[in-house]
């Protein structure tokens, strides 16, 4: 049906990894959605199953970590080299506009979904919600807190969680902040968040970076890059572009928002019966750094060792991040920059998008991106 929420219900229906939809569990709050008698069993992930809670959202948009309840992570918690891990098809916010985005000046309501994939339930669950100004890498002073939400999940359960405090997109920024959502609990123990607004290497966080804007206008975007480790270090601003065309009548049985993440996350070299994506980096489509400014800062709690950090991503296995460089930009521990980058306009046809990821990279590790989606109008 046209505007259906691709949530996760709707995607585990399509998977056959879940039936009885509406069932809940004994004991645990009506929005939660537990196994019942009438569901398959869950195939199990490749990882050990802890005989704790294991809490995590998504930060990739795959029905097969669905069908499976896996958080598609590496043994060590952390994503590849290059994955995108800034949006989460988890992260979902209202009223949004016709592409998606969220308004500059209204009160939106943020809803997280949440999985626990343990073999226990989770009673104490603490959800947090933040913004941040458009961002590459976050560091905790950055953070704007929103609200929270103690919620309660059952063993190969899920949750949709809503932040009780509606956020009201600043106007400065045209609405086009990043979300992070944050979940942790004691009954965890050690397998607790560990890095904090780091979805790179902690299954507890969820971020979602990510714009759609019309290709016919050009673009000035600011967005900022941000040192959150220990240590002094040199990042590359890298670009990489994908053209995409798309189903449109397929296209529009997602909302809006569902499409913009589908859209941003297509890898060249996508062939499904929704899309079509093609590796465009090679092509100069004008855009430019037009101007870079240092912004003091000092490192804050939860900072990395920039060598461990790359150390446990390089172990995840996958290539280096790579694109075309626009900017190198030396930064001390939690300092930031604020880059203005400029995107001209292109010409689509209906159907046609062009995705810009910018990323910032240190020794071939992506640490943070965000992506512009460009439609046509």
């Amino acid at each position: 049906m046209p505007g259906t929420p691709l949530t996760r219900r709707t995607l585990l229906a399509a998977t056959g990894a879940a039936t009885a939809a509406g069932t809940l569990s004994t004991g645990l709050p009506a929005s939660a959605r537990a196994r019942t008698a009438d569901d398959p069993p869950p195939r199990e992930p490749v990882r050990p199953v802890p005989y704790t809670p294991y809490l995590f959202t998504r930060y990739r948009d795959s029905l097969t970590d669905l069908a499976t309840l896996d958080d598609g992570r590496a043994a060590n918690g952390a994503v590849p080299p290059a994955a995108v891990f800034w949006l989460s098809p988890d992260i979902r916010v209202e009223p949004a506009d016709s592409l998606g985005n969220p308004t500059a000046g209204v009160p939106t309501t943020i809803t997280a979904f949440v999985t626990n994939a343990g073999r226990a339930d989770a009673f104490a669950v603490l959800v947090e919600f933040f913004w941040f100004n458009p961002s590459l890498a976050f560091v905790a002073g950055n953070a704007n807190r929103i609200g929270s939400r103690l919620v309660a999940l059952p063993d190969h359960g899920y949750t949709p969680v809503t932040c009780p405090t509606p956020w009201r997109p600043t106007v400065v920024n045209g609405g086009h902040e990043c979300v992070v959502v944050q979940l942790s609990t004691p009954e965890e123990g050690p397998g607790g968040l560990r890095f904090p607004y780091d979805a790179s290497r902690d299954r507890h966080v969820g971020q979602r970076n990510l714009t759609v804007r019309a290709a016919t206008r050009p673009q000035s975007l600011g967005i900022r890059a941000a040192n959150p480790f220990t240590t002094p270090a040199t990042f590359a601003l890298l670009l990489t572009s994908t053209a995409i065309t798309a189903n449109l009548t397929a296209l529009r049985q997602l909302t809006p928002q569902a499409a913009a993440t589908v859209l941003a996350s297509a890898t060249p070299g996508t062939r499904t019966s929704l899309l079509q994506a093609t590796d465009a980096t090679g092509t100069d489509f004008g855009v430019r750094v037009s101007q870079t400014q240092q912004v003091p800062g000092q490192p804050g709690p939860g900072s990395q060792s920039l060598a461990e950090h790359v150390q446990a991503r390089q172990a995840a296995g996958g290539p280096a991040a790579a694109g075309r460089s626009l900017a190198q930009i030396p930064l001390t521990p939690g300092a930031g920059a604020t880059i203005t980058v400029t995107v001209p306009a292109v010409s689509l046809a209906s159907g046609q998008y062009l995705v810009h990821r910018f990323v910032q990279a240190t020794s071939g590790v992506a640490v943070g991106g965000y992506a512009v989606v460009l439609a046509a109008s």
